[in-house]
């Protein structure tokens, strides 16, 4: 860089060389260079006539030949001026594109602590400058801002740093063009993987390109949704969040609200708008008569002459359909409605197919991050029959919820739930009653899974059977007249009860976007009334025999698998476990059947332990 204080230099000592100094102050350089020569002639270590050898080849735009003489006057003996030297040698320096030998120079002037110091100082910061290095221009800046020097120095430090202020934004400028280019080509990248389905290497694009761009809503946006697919909530919503703040176009920002909503562990987390299913399934179910595939809180009638425990294949069709929408940011519904048919193809078995029809709407509010208040209504309507259906049981209900996120990956639910409950005719009133259920529930979610372990108390207050029993009663029941005497005989059997059950539910998804899903369920259910057998005598004398309190222990279990086929298909298999264990058991006999209790099992209504599997498989479709 060019010296622009000719005049400040000259006033900081320069001694005179006969002829050649003459020359330089006039402005006539190459008469300087050829005096300057002359002295050396003379002297070849002459620093006064080295000294303007320098300056006058400087002036002639040689800064090569110059730094040679500048470099031979250093090292002379009676140089008049070393500071000046290493200035003028910085000079040189920067006109011949050296700028940090150029900025040593300089400094080494200015450590000198002569008049010459504080323009040396902004030469050292230009020079910084040139060489990239704007942290060492802005202390050169400051330390010539320091020293007091001549008038206009003031001057050169502001133009200094304002020179430095437009490099650091041209600089800023470059790195932001250049970080916006590759963070374009990560986001490409991303895009071609997250097209793909590869959501892990979408999520690691993504998140380069935020980095690098950090601007870019797009890139937050993106890398939100790559997150989510993952399972990895944290980031997803991190990242949502931040592309909202940034600001996106309305169809982006909807997109991102979906994405929100669906990292909401609640109601919201299933997203807006109309939602359709379609199942299929078929299989074999090896205990038909004991609770009634897909309705196992149906509480059927024991198995009869003509109808005897066995299997059957059965179909099922299930058709369903949500309608989601948020009013305003805090309060959510949604309205369903399904049909489930259960039929069954062995003969015996035809006329216990099974259809539910199912009403519900449910509201929920977020009082706070993090907090929601549930309510809900709904109504099922249940019949019996393949060809000819008749109504078994009717009920409508409402349910009050609460859930409390204890951190992204673990929630706590409570539930209460009351139906009343009516049959639809008299000759099925023992379904007429009232169910009260309370759950409390804990939720914990990884990535690609989620564990919840729960636990349900139930009151299920309806009615009771009276069954009559067409076979021959005992012997040690039978009047002296003979059996013959006894004009009835009728199982009373009370379906009210009141249980606890401990579960747990595990799902993942595995590779292949497989998804897994056990269940494992035991139940205490102790009924509120005994059973017994009521025998009615010729005389209407009447006999209670064989009282009995039923309780049960209920394990169940099930295994799903679900592959996704794409275009909203999936195709399922489903293993069903169901092991009971009750006191009412007509496999065991007790001996002897005499008077008072006649505790004799063959006396009741039908064994209530039972093993069950249901094996199925299932084509769905979910739009």
């Amino acid at each position: 860089m060019i010296v622009a204080w000719c005049a400040l230099v000259a006033a900081a000592g320069l001694t005179s060389v006969d002829g050649a100094q003459s020359a330089l102050a006039r402005g006539d350089y190459a008469a300087a260079e050829r005096a300057a020569l002359d002295a050396l002639q003379a002297n070849p270590n002459s620093g006064p006539a080295l000294l303007v050898l320098g300056l006058a080849r400087f002036k002639q735009d040689r800064p090569a030949d110059a730094l040679e003489a500048f470099d031979r006057a250093a090292a002379a003996p009676d140089v008049p001026d070393p500071a000046l030297v290493d200035y003028d040698r910085g000079s040189c320096l920067t006109a011949l594109g050296r700028p940090e030998e150029a900025e040593q120079a300089f400094l080494r002037a200015a450590a000198r602590d002569t008049d010459l110091a504080p323009v040396a100082e902004v030469s050292a910061g230009l020079a910084a400058l040139d060489a990239g290095a704007l942290d060492r221009a802005r202390a050169a800046a400051d330390r010539a801002a320091a020293r007091s020097g001549p008038a206009g120095l003031a001057d050169l430090v502001a133009d200094l740093r304002s020179q430095i202020d437009a490099a650091e934004r041209r600089a800023d400028d470059e790195a932001a063009e250049r970080a916006a280019e590759l963070a374009g080509a990560a986001a490409d990248e991303g895009m071609t993987h997250f097209s793909a389905e590869r959501y892990a290497e979408a999520e690691r694009s993504f998140l380069r390109a935020t980095e690098l761009d950090p601007s870019a809503g797009m890139h937050h946006l993106m890398a939100g949704a790559a997150a989510f697919h993952n399972g990895h909530r944290t980031t997803a919503r991190a990242q949502l969040e931040e592309a909202l703040r940034l600001g996106l176009d309305p169809a982006a920002a909807a997109a991102a609200r979906e994405y929100l909503d669906g990292l909401s562990p609640g109601l919201r987390g299933r997203g807006e708008g109309l939602a359709l299913r379609a199942a299929l399934d078929t299989g074999v179910d090896t205990n038909v008569l004991q609770s009634g595939l897909g309705f196992t809180e149906l509480l059927g009638r024991p198995p009869g002459p003509g109808r005897p425990p066995g299997a059957s294949p059965f179909a099922s069709v299930l058709l369903g359909a949500a309608y989601r929408h948020g009013l305003g940011g805090a309060l959510f519904g949604e309205l369903t409605y399904a049909l489930d048919q259960v039929a069954y193809a062995a003969p015996p078995y035809a006329e216990d197919s099974l259809q539910q029809h199912a009403l519900a709407g449910t509201a929920e509010l977020t009082l706070q991050p993090g907090t929601r208040l549930s309510l809900g209504v709904q109504a099922d309507a249940l019949s019996q029959g393949l060809f000819s259906f008749h109504g078994v049981q009717w009920g409508a209900g409402g349910a009050l919820g609460g859930a409390l996120d204890e951190a992204d990956w673990l929630t706590a639910r409570l539930k209460l739930e009351i139906t009343a409950k009516r049959a639809f005719s008299s000759a099925t009133s023992e379904y007429s009653g009232a169910r009260i259920d309370a759950t409390l529930a804990q939720d914990l979610r990884w990535p690609r899974a989620i564990l919840t372990a729960a636990y349900r108390y139930r009151e299920e207050r309806i009615g009771t059977l009276l069954q009559t029993e067409e076979r021959a009663p005992p012997p040690a029941l039978c009047p002296p007249l003979g059996c013959d005497q006894i004009t009835s005989q009728v199982d009373v059997i009370p379906f009210a009860y009141r249980s606890s059950l401990l579960g747990a539910t595990a799902a993942a998804v595995l590779t292949w976007r497989l998804r897994a899903t056990a269940e494992v369920g035991l139940e205490w259910r102790h009924y509120l009334a005994d059973s017994y057998l009521l025998v009615t005598f010729a005389d209407g004398s009447t006999l209670e025999a064989d009282h009995r309190r039923r309780q049960d222990l209920r394990f169940t279990g099930s295994l799903t698998a679900a592959l996704p086929l794409g275009g909203g298909l999936e195709l399922g298999a489903r293993y069903d476990l169901f092991i009971v264990g009750s006191n009412v058991d007509s496999r065991i006999v007790e001996l002897p059947c005499v008077a008072p209790d006649y505790s004799c099992h063959q006396l009741d209504y039908g064994s209530q332990s039972f093993h069950k599997h249901v094996l199925s498989i299932s084509l769905s479709y979910t739009r």
